[in-house]
């Protein structure tokens, strides 16, 4: 199965062998820019943030 998301993250206008890791995510990165106050950015760290913020988010809104 094809996850078409991935494919999307492909830069085309990049040759696999000059620079694969940027033909791979070259577009991905172009959509997400690295936050000032990380150090690193990829999919797995966005999931993360993202989880952090919606669960401090849940909590709050319990709390009230």
């Amino acid at each position: 199965m094809i996850d078409y998301e991935i494919l999307k993250a492909i830069d085309k206008n990049i040759l696999p062998g000059e620079n694969f890791a940027k033909y791979a995510s070259g577009k991905w990165i172009q959509h997400n820019p690295k936050p000032s106050d990380y150090p690193d950015w990829g999919p797995f760290m966005k999931v993360a943030d993202t989880n952090v913020h919606r669960i401090a988010s849940l909590i709050q809104r319990c709390a009230d």
